[in-house]
């Protein structure tokens, strides 16, 4: 079995996703497996039938991203699709297909609710 290779990013290293057979029919075996091994497992639809499995992405995954929100927010949601795609179609470099998901990455990351108070 082949180990994915190292890409040193932002003085992160990161593994870089196997590849997979995109065209793979997604059974629900599949998913109940991602779910085991990754906790939450997403999906996002596209209106011509495409779809992509994620999981939630890593503290370091989020960091990466996080600094090219400023400047480049489609770069962004590259990052987390290229980093926590499990399966699916293949969309990468579509820029349709990447600002669809821009419309939903943000409800993959769990931000909690919080108030300052003064004491």
């Amino acid at each position: 079995m082949n180990k994915s290779p190292l890409v040193f990013l932002g003085g992160l290293f990161f593994k870089t996703k196997k590849t997979r057979d995109m065209n793979e029919k997604i059974t629900d075996k599949q998913i109940q497996d991602w779910k085991k091994k990754h906790g939450e497992i997403f999906k996002i639809e596209f209106e011509d039938g495409k779809s992509i499995y994620l999981k939630k992405p890593t503290r370091q995954v989020l960091k990466l991203a996080m600094t090219m929100l400023q400047t480049d927010p489609l770069r962004m949601v590259e990052t987390i699709i290229k980093n926590c795609q499990l399966g699916g179609d293949n969309i990468e470099g579509n820029d349709s297909y990447l600002f669809g998901a821009s419309t939903q990455i943000d409800k993959i990351i769990e931000i909690k609710q919080a108030e300052l108070k003064k004491l």
